[in-house]
């Protein structure tokens, strides 16, 4: 595992913390059907916050496991600027995915 690789995982942790402690994280999972849209974000069917804790996270935790190729870009910033405005410190989660989006793009 790269250094890169390893900071992209405790931004995975730092991510998956801030959203418990703001109350974004649900121990409920929303409907498997909701989770297979080919929409960019599941926009058609899962908040934001649902889609960085049901897809993103484990989406990007499995690449790191299997050091499989990382995307090419990674860009999450401008649509959660837009989303996480109702999150009591959109900041915190925001410069989280900001750091995400420079180290997955750079790792590539």
């Amino acid at each position: 595992m790269t250094p890169e690789r390893d900071y992209i995982r405790l931004l995975l942790e730092d991510l998956r913390t801030e959203m418990r402690r703001q109350g974004c994280w649900s121990e409920q999972p929303p409907p498997a059907d909701s989770l297979s849209s080919s929409e960019p974000f599941c926009v058609d069917t899962l908040r934001l916050e649902q889609w960085l804790q049901y897809v993103f996270i484990g989406r990007l935790e499995a690449v790191l496991d299997r050091q499989a190729p990382l995307p090419e870009r990674c860009d999450i910033m401008p649509y959660a600027e837009e989303q996480l405005r109702h999150c009591e410190n959109p900041a915190a989660l925001l410069r989280i995915l900001g750091k995400l989006d420079i180290m997955v793009t750079r790792a590539v």
